[in-house]
């Protein structure tokens, strides 16, 4: 969704770094890794979860103004 550049302009941080993060936090909290609900469909990816988190602690923002961000699944693999 998102190139490097703009990545780095929205959210102030390089992408690969931002991968890295999230791979590591993947691999040490089980919230983060992606989970399927009692009827098998898709719970949100780790790469929205944290993005929903960096935003909100960032920005001092609620939940529900980050909505948009929930879209982003596999643009940034």
């Amino acid at each position: 969704m998102y190139t490097k550049t703009q990545f780095c302009q929205r959210f102030r941080m390089q992408k690969d770094i931002f991968i890295r993060i999230v791979e590591t936090l993947s691999n040490h909290n089980d919230y983060i890794t992606l989970r399927l609900d009692r009827t098998q469909r898709r719970g949100l990816s780790p790469f929205q979860k944290c993005i929903t988190t960096i935003c909100i602690l960032a920005y001092d923002s609620l939940a529900d103004c980050v909505m948009d961000i929930f879209k982003l699944v596999k643009e940034l693999k």
